[in-house]
């Protein structure tokens, strides 16, 4: 199997141009049915399921969105990746969990 970095590198590119590109099949077709989105806003923190992102996503513009994926553990069927993602002037962390068959 490829380096744990380069498996979530290519999933987070292609998730990504799916995103830019406002390819919502594909984009489904990425996201595991039970996936639920845990954010933070100035009012708290929330949860949004995968229906709802969707549908939310449609509405923003994404022209581009950078990466950088600096480790990758697996743990039996998940990888467990930290990585750093930048799109205009936000920059966020995040953690990807990215279960394989």
């Amino acid at each position: 199997m490829a380096d744990n970095r380069e498996v979530i590198a290519g999933l987070e590119r292609e998730w990504r141009d799916a995103l830019c590109g406002k390819d919502i099949e594909h984009l489904r077709s990425l996201m595991h049915p039970d996936f639920v989105l845990i954010g933070t806003r100035t009012a708290g923190p929330f949860l949004m399921h995968r229906d709802d992102w969707l549908d939310a996503i449609q509405r923003r513009e994404v022209e581009t969105i950078e990466f950088d994926v600096k480790d990758a553990t697996a743990f039996d069927n998940v990888i467990s990746a930290p990585s750093t993602h930048a799109g205009g002037s936000n920059i966020s962390a995040a953690r990807s969990r990215i279960a394989c068959s």
